[in-house]
């Protein structure tokens, strides 16, 4: 494997500011605890901390932030005065927009051992999240993991500290937690968020994990299906995949499929190398596409391009005269393999029907490469629009081979295709 990622910038960045986002700043109640066994409190805290409270109804922050600090310096609190005292001073510098400083209040809060355990579940997350806003990502793993030992599982804070595990480069741990928190989201049927697949993609190739790369970006098509996500799939595919000059050219295919091939040179390359496999539909095609994009018709390969195209059509319009007569012969043969390239052929021209019955032909008869008779076979019933049966024919090839690996792609664009970058939404699980 060549583990060459090409993955986009962008979406780790606006990952990255997801991950640091502004937390919701937890609701204020000045009479939240006056109401609440106001005689828990030790008449030095409770005192402040009232005056606090009221002070907060009129919208002064800075006078209300000195009563709790006035609270907070009492001597000889029990846990129960240092849980509120602190609590309360965090919540006034979250209105202060003071996250270091709401952060290490509520971290105080948490360690009087007193905080209530109807409490914890939102405390906990929010200081998790001021956490990583600010960048202590060691002390957002702290809490995220207090909050998962306290409160319970939750996707949402496995995706934490997943996030933080990254950006602390605890990639293995990040990737494991990742993962957790998508099969949870998963479990529970609740939407994935988008970022938490980049940084699991990003992840895995900061470990030169191909694999993990390449399959989390099929989860990422298949929930999040834009061309951006779509292009860096079958980028990575291509870097890595080992195969024929045939897999090269399904590769291409897949490109020009799903509308992501933008190098002048690769649709050069895609049409000689169906040119090589006398495929000259395809080739013309391939071409076209190029041209229709406005990609071949100037720079440095315009002249060549030119040539290609002329050079594809000759040769497709000769093919089309000797087709029938050609697929007619390869009917009467006792095994499949010509019916198969015929069917392809057919395919090319965009004869679907003529396709499936030729490549249905000959796998009945027998064929010496199954697997790929079967991708032929999807190819045309797709063009054909039955998508059923050709994901019937794609999920069919179940070996270990690149050619597997191209079926498992076009049942993923049969399934999922690709959408406008501002369009993709997440797609149903």
């Amino acid at each position: 494997m060549k583990r060459i990622f090409n993955l986009p910038t962008a979406a780790l960045s606006l990952a990255l500011a997801a991950a640091g986002s502004t937390p919701l700043i937890m609701s204020f109640s000045a009479t939240a605890f006056a109401a609440d066994k106001p005689q828990a409190l030790s008449p030095k805290v409770y005192k402040p901390i009232k005056e606090a409270g009221d002070l907060l109804d009129k919208n002064q922050y800075q006078e209300a932030l000195a009563k709790a600090l006035e609270a907070v310096s009492v001597t000889d609190k029990t846990p129960f005065d240092t849980d509120i005292a602190y609590d309360y001073l965090g919540r006034i510098y979250l209105g202060l927009k003071d996250y270091p400083n709401a952060a290490a209040a509520f971290d105080a809060s948490y360690s009087s051992g007193a905080m209530s355990a109807d409490a914890k579940a939102s405390r906990l997350k929010v200081t998790t999240e001021l956490y990583l806003q600010i960048g202590n990502y060691p002390k957002a793993i702290e809490f995220a993991n207090h909050y998962l030992t306290d409160v319970g599982p939750d996707a949402d804070m496995e995706a934490h500290l997943g996030q933080a595990s990254y950006l602390n480069k605890d990639l293995k741990n990040a990737s494991d937690e990742l993962r957790k928190a998508i099969a949870m989201a998963d479990s529970a049927k609740t939407p994935v968020k988008q970022d938490w697949f980049t940084f699991l993609e990003h992840s895995e190739a900061e470990q030169m994990n191909v694999n993990g790369v390449i399959a989390t970006e099929e989860m990422i098509v298949q929930r999040f299906p834009d061309k951006a996500s779509w292009s860096s799939l079958l980028t990575n595919i291509s870097n890595n995949i080992k195969g024929s000059d045939k897999v090269t050219l399904d590769i291409f295919r897949l490109q020009l499929a799903v509308g992501v091939m933008k190098s002048p040179a690769d649709y050069i390359e895609a049409a000689n190398l169906a040119l090589k496999e006398e495929l000259p539909g395809d080739a013309r095609t391939a071409l076209q596409k190029g041209y229709d994009a406005g990609t071949l018709g100037a720079g440095s390969l315009k002249s060549e391009a030119a040539q290609l195209k002329a050079k594809a059509a000759a040769a497709a319009d000769a093919d089309l005269k000797s087709i029938d007569s050609g697929a007619k012969i390869a009917a009467g043969q006792k095994t499949g393999d010509a019916d198969i390239k015929f069917g392809e052929a057919y395919w090319s021209y965009g004869q679907y029907d003529r396709a499936i019955a030729a490549i249905q032909r000959g796998i009945g008869k027998g064929v010496k490469d199954p697997d790929d008779a079967q991708l032929r076979l999807g190819l045309a019933y797709l063009g054909a629009g039955q998508k059923p049966q050709a994901l019937t024919a794609f999920n069919g090839i179940t070996s270990n081979t690149p050619t597997a690996q191209i079926a498992h792609l076009w049942a993923l664009y049969t399934t999922n295709p690709p959408v406008a970058d501002s369009a993709a939404q997440p797609a149903a699980q």
